[in-house]
């Protein structure tokens, strides 16, 4: 009889150890985002005493695997759209928008604009994304338009506070 007992029992401690539960599988893991696209949105735009400026919207504009992603800067320093192919920087976080001439404005007149490296003047690291903001470091000016096109000379070293908007 304990013979009897005792298989029942290994019996039952074997069909125990053998059910194991149902390994539900993993989510994939989370694709990693495109690095230009922590900068699309909408921004504020400020002056560096905080008064309100204009508003800028970055998108994604047109992806070609010869020339990479390019992002679109809508109504940059209030003046015209803005295309520009993102340069990755190994921060990941700096908007590095190159240099352009002949940008025609809303009001059809010619612009050179360039982005400007880091001011060394400042703690803060220009043209860089920290938290939800930027701040625009750039040069304008229309040095060879403004006489035929019959405007002011303008000149600027700007500095912009873009603030992103959730």
């Amino acid at each position: 009889m304990r013979v009897v007992f005792y298989i029942l029992i290994l019996i039952s401690l074997g069909s125990i150890w053998s059910c194991a539960k149902d390994k539900t599988p993993l989510p994939p893991p989370p694709e990693e985002p495109e690095v230009w696209e922590k900068f699309v949105g909408n921004y504020n735009v400020y002056d560096t005493n905080g008064n309100y400026l204009y508003q800028l919207r970055i998108n994604h504009y047109y992806h070609n695997d010869n020339y990479g992603d390019s992002l679109l800067l809508e109504n940059f320093n209030a003046n015209f759209d803005l295309k520009i192919q993102f340069l990755p920087h190994p921060d990941g976080n700096v908007l590095n928008y190159g240099f352009y001439d002949s940008i025609k404005g809303y009001d059809n007149h010619s612009w050179t604009i360039g982005s400007n490296i880091d001011d060394s003047t400042t703690e803060v690291i220009e043209n860089k994304l920290i938290n939800d903001s930027i701040i625009l470091y750039f040069r304008q000016t229309n040095i060879q338009y403004w006489i035929n096109e019959g405007v002011p000379y303008y000149y600027c070293d700007c500095k912009q506070v873009a603030v992103k908007q959730y």
